[in-house]
């Protein structure tokens, strides 16, 4: 018995020394010769070589074999005959002794290994005792009797046992338990890896030391505690409920602080954008009242001769070849082509930036809403007038189109006229429906420009009711303006061009009333020839006269009947004089005039008068 029990305290030790707790002093030393076991194990005295003195033991015994270099007696070491490259040295920072897992077991102990490492780098940084995690677990033999042998504890330590523990995890993937692996050949590569690691350590010296026996220290036993009653709990979670409100209350307050510096900083983005409008539009607008100065100016300072040019114009159209170069002069001393034409375009064939056409445009876009206000389409119009009126300054509305001696800047027709198209393109871009007067810009330009460049000429003589030629361009330009304006204005064209043939007419009456100052002769040879010539010149008169009776209709203008009377008198006085000039020349061929004259004769004219012409119409009179 007693040698047994020798034996059994031999292994497992004493009950008593376990039942022991270690003082902190105890702890601190034992603390203290791991760190000194580690920096030993480390850094040694053999490591170091001298410069001057004789090589330890352990190098001489690591060099015996080496190859000494090509001089054995120095103590120098030269770089290049230097043994290795440091990779053994440093391989615990290179990774050079890492060895990849194969099978769940190795991979669990590596995973496991791993945890101890960063457990005892976490210890050495906090200053704990690595060991104090490892509680060993101490079973005791409960004596069956008094004289049965004493109890000796018997330590598992925690890690053994886990090592010891075969754990099994299930497959993710198949859902199944994985099959035990055959640890032999990872063994064997393991094993084969420590032979070169001690080899490797051979050569540099380094000799493996017996590692430190540190005595299994017992678990140190909690104190009592007491178990917390209902109110104690109710009293931690009552403190646990206000600091929750404290909390949730400080957040409440934080998020509305943070929704109202979102609202402030919207609400001054919006501020902020709606000052860059403001400004853009002030600046806009500043320098568009600079350039309706500037504007203002030059119109003021070039209109008086313009106007000048059109009176010497209707006074003198033989002068054409000279007010052909006054015109050319007018823009002679302009140097900015924003000026000299509102729709100034560049060599690509684009309207200029700063034009009048190009301003207009870009304020109908931008602002309609003050483009609409301030009825900018009215506005470009009164601006526009100017270019348009130069542009016309030498036209000859009723030159014959197919005369080749016209001039060269008359055109046959309105739409001919570059203002005219320009308009055109300025209103087709602004969509539909039109905004601020677009629709009345085409009919405001021709009732200021066309309209009083024709009732101009026309009061000043420069229409010619005896020409066929005139009449009929004439007659063609006041139907197109009558697509275009309505109302007053086309009756002031009307009575224009009828004052034309009330004058002739009233000369010819003064004329064919007057008395014969002598008496002719009883027959003349030039007789037949100059009453046939009087009656195709009234005949033609007449003609010219009944071109214009379309437009004293009320389908043409809302005419009454005493303004309708005004062409009823003129057409029943000159068809009266034509009367008599036909039966004059009847004798002389007069009847085919009257024929002609008859298919053309207006409606405006008496009863009386067309029985009359009819009668003409037969030879026998």
């Amino acid at each position: 018995m007693g040698d047994s029990l020798r034996n059994l305290l031999g292994r497992y030790g004493s009950q008593a020394e376990h039942q022991r707790i270690a003082s902190p002093a105890a702890a601190a030393d034992a603390r203290r010769r791991r760190m000194a076991a580690r920096v030993g194990a480390i850094r040694s005295e053999e490591d170091y070589i001298p410069l001057d003195g004789p090589k330890s033991r352990s190098v001489l015994r690591a060099d015996d074999n080496a190859y000494q270099g090509p001089h054995p007696e120095s103590s120098l070491v030269r770089e290049e005959d230097e043994i290795g490259d440091a990779e053994d040295e440093l391989a615990e920072y290179t990774g050079a002794t890492e060895r990849i897992p194969l099978g769940r077991d190795a991979e669990r102990r590596q995973k496991e290994a791993r945890r101890a490492q960063i457990r005892h780098l976490l210890a050495q940084a906090q200053g704990e005792d690595e060991d104090e995690e490892d509680i060993p677990i101490i079973v005791r033999n409960v004596p069956h009797s008094a004289a049965s042998v004493p109890s000796v504890p018997v330590i598992i330590d925690i890690d053994e046992m886990r090592d010891g523990t075969r754990v099994y995890d299930e497959d993710p993937f198949g859902g199944v338990p994985d099959e035990p692996m055959d640890d032999e050949p990872i063994r064997a590569a393991a094993e084969e890896g420590d032979d070169w690691e001690k080899v490797q350590l051979g050569r540099i010296g380094v000799r493996e030391e017996e590692p430190v026996q540190e005595p299994v220290q017992a678990a140190i036993i909690p104190l009592t505690t007491g178990l917390p009653t209902p109110t104690s709990c109710m009293a931690r979670l009552s403190q646990m409920l206000t600091a929750l409100d404290e909390s949730c209350a400080k957040h409440q307050q934080r998020i509305a602080d943070a929704h109202a510096t979102i609202e402030r900083y919207s609400d001054d983005s919006e501020d902020r954008k709606a000052v860059a409008v403001l400004e853009d539009r002030a600046a806009w607008f500043s320098d568009l009242e600079s350039f309706v100065d500037d504007l203002a100016l030059f119109i003021d300072a070039k209109m008086p001769q313009l106007e000048a040019l059109e009176e010497e114009m209707a006074q003198f159209a033989e002068h054409a070849a000279e007010l052909q170069g006054r015109a050319d002069r007018l823009f002679a001393d302009t140097q900015l082509a924003e000026f000299r034409d509102p729709a100034a375009t560049d060599e690509d064939g684009r309207i200029i930036a700063y034009s009048l056409v190009s301003r207009f445009t870009e304020w109908r876009t931008r602002y309609p809403d003050d483009y609409n206000r301030a009825w900018g389409g009215l506005a470009l119009g009164s601006a526009w007038e100017f270019w348009a009126r130069a542009e016309q300054a030498l036209w000859d509305p009723f030159w014959p189109h197919g005369d080749e001696s016209r001039l060269p800047s008359q055109c046959s027709h309105i739409d001919d006229f570059k203002w005219q198209r320009d308009v055109m393109d300025f209103v087709d871009q602004g969509g539909h429906p039109p905004r601020g007067g677009d629709d009345e810009l085409v009919a405001t330009m021709v009732s200021s420009v066309v309209v009083a460049r024709l009732v101009s000429l026309a009061e000043n003589g420069a229409y010619d009711p005896w020409s066929k030629g005139e009449t009929a361009c004439a007659v063609a330009l006041v139907d197109h303006v009558a697509q275009v304006i309505e109302g007053i204005r086309l009756k002031t064209i009307a009575r224009a061009f009828l004052s034309c043939f009330r004058e002739h007419v009233h000369v010819l009456q003064s004329v064919f009333a007057a008395p014969v100052t002598h008496s002719p002769p009883p027959i003349h040879p030039d007789t037949p020839r100059a009453r046939m010539y009087i009656a195709e010149q009234l005949a033609m008169l007449a003609s010219n006269l009944f071109s214009w009776h379309y437009f004293w209709s009320t389908s043409f203008a809302p005419w009454s009947d005493v303004e309708l009377s005004e062409f009823a008198t003129v057409a029943n006085d000159l068809v009266s004089m034509l009367c008599d000039a036909l039966q004059d020349a009847h004798e002389f061929g007069s009847v085919v005039l009257a024929q002609a004259l008859a298919k053309q004769v207006s409606p405006h004219v008496s009863v009386q008068l067309k029985r009359r012409l009819e009668q003409l119409q037969v030879h026998d009179v």
